[in-house]
C-alpha cells in the first residue's frame, strides 16, 4: 500500500492505491452468494469524504456436465452487503451434452464508504444454473480518491 501526501492535492487526486492479486482455483456449487477470499482487499481512506475506485478484474467459469445451461453470478461486496452491480456469465449448449464456459469478469465502480477506518471489498459468486460455477484468477485493485 502506497499512500501520499495529501496538503497540496485537489479533489480527484489519487491517494493511496492497493492491490490484492491471487491465481487460486475456487468452484461454488451454491445459489447463495459465496467469497472468493483469495482477493480479498482493504484500504483505510484518510478522510470521511474521500472515495474508493475499485477496480476488479477475475477469470471466471461456469460448467455443466450433462446438459444445456449454466450461469453463474458475480458481485463485489463491501463488509456484508454488496455494492456493486451483479455482473454474470451464461453459457447455453444446444446439443444438451454439457459444457465449460470461461470469461473475464470485469466489475469497476467508485465508492463512497465515508470511513476512516479500514474498508474492506471482496468479489462474491455464486450458481444460478448448471453444476458450479468458479474462479480461477484475479485482483483487485482499490485507488482512494480525494474528495
Amino acid at each position: 500500500s502506497t499512500k501520499l501526501a495529501t496538503s497540496n492535492l485537489g479533489a480527484g487526486a489519487i491517494l493511496q492505491a492497493v492491490q490484492f492479486r491471487s491465481t487460486t482455483y475456487q468452484t461454488t456449487s451454491s445459489t447463495d452468494y459465496v467469497n472468493y477470499s483469495h482477493t480479498n482487499a482493504t484500504i483505510t481512506p484518510s478522510s470521511t469524504s474521500n472515495k474508493v475506485l475499485v477496480l476488479s478484474s477475475h477469470n471466471t467459469e461456469v460448467y455443466q456436465n450433462n446438459s444445456y445451461s449454466a450461469q453463474g453470478r458475480y458481485v463485489i461486496y463491501r463488509g456484508g452487503s454488496a455494492v456493486s452491480e451483479e455482473n454474470y456469465i451464461r453459457h447455453y449448449d444446444y446439443g444438451g451434452s454439457g459444457h465449460l464456459g470461461m470469461t473475464n469478469t470485469v466489475i469497476n465502480f467508485l465508492d463512497s464508504p465515508s470511513s476512516t477506518s479500514s474498508v474492506s471489498y471482496q468479489l462474491y459468486m455464486k450458481l444460478v444454473d448448471g453444476d458450479g460455477a468458479g474462479v480461477g484468477s484475479g485482483s483487485i485493485t482499490l485507488l482512494e480518491i480525494a474528495g
